[in-house]
């Protein structure tokens, strides 16, 4: 698909890509990850962003509206909203701290 070094920018889209591939389907369905699935994830992949989800009761209820058809698995399309979300705040955050 892409010929050369990629950009910083494919090469993140890609890892977030390979992230979700390493997470989904050990439980089950490769397509989707398991509320299990997603919590390893998080606890593996983004261990301060778990802590702050632990210590704010909003933040689990946030995480569980990104289920947005009810299935109880996150697909890839949920997972991409959901990293999108994270970034939005750890930039806010960091933009804060400016």
């Amino acid at each position: 698909m892409c010929e050369g070094k990629p950009t910083n920018l494919q090469a993140a889209m890609w890892i977030i890509c390979e992230v979700f591939d390493k997470y989904a389907g050990a439980e089950g369905c490769k397509d989707t990850m398991t509320k299990k699935e997603v919590k390893t994830l998080m606890e593996n992949e983004l261990p301060e962003v778990c802590q702050a989800v632990k210590e704010v009761p909003e933040a689990q209820k946030i995480l569980e509206d990104l289920d947005f058809n009810k299935d109880g698995e996150m697909d890839f399309n949920e997972f991409i909203v959901c990293v999108s979300s994270i970034m939005c705040m750890i930039r806010h955050v960091c933009s804060a701290k400016k």
